[in-house]
């Protein structure tokens, strides 16, 4: 098993305000992460698989932590190709995975992520 890394958080996992938010939207599953300077909203598209493991029971998998990884010649994909190999190659799907310190691991199979950053405003307005 290869990994590929993607992307990194631009914090460190161990500093988030508080627990990963996990919801599936439509196909869609998504990780929301809250830290003081920013709010982190993965998107995994055509997310027809997803794996959350405690980090009590996560194997290691180099490179994803506090990162996207592409987890290469997936056992996980080959298995699916076997029971549907039309749907795998017509959504191109990949496997994922990102660990999330005192969270775990989240594997997802899935067509392509996207992350949106929302920067938190360090404003008082106005008062001192």
């Amino acid at each position: 098993m290869r990994t590929n890394k993607l992307w990194e958080l631009p914090i460190l996992s161990s500093e988030l305000e508080d627990e990963v938010n996990f919801e599936v939207e439509n196909a869609n599953a998504i990780l929301t992460l809250n830290h003081k300077s920013v709010s982190i909203r993965i998107k995994f598209e055509t997310a027809l698989c997803h794996l959350h493991t405690s980090e009590r029971f996560t194997k290691s998998i180099l490179g994803a932590y506090d990162a996207i990884v592409e987890i290469e010649e997936s056992e996980w994909i080959k298995e699916l190709e076997e029971l549907n190999s039309s749907d795998v190659i017509f959504w191109g799907l990949k496997h994922y995975a990102v660990y999330i310190e005192k969270m775990g691991l989240y594997q997802f199979i899935a067509e392509k992520y996207e992350v949106d950053l929302e920067e938190k405003s360090d404003k008082t307005d106005g008062i001192e």
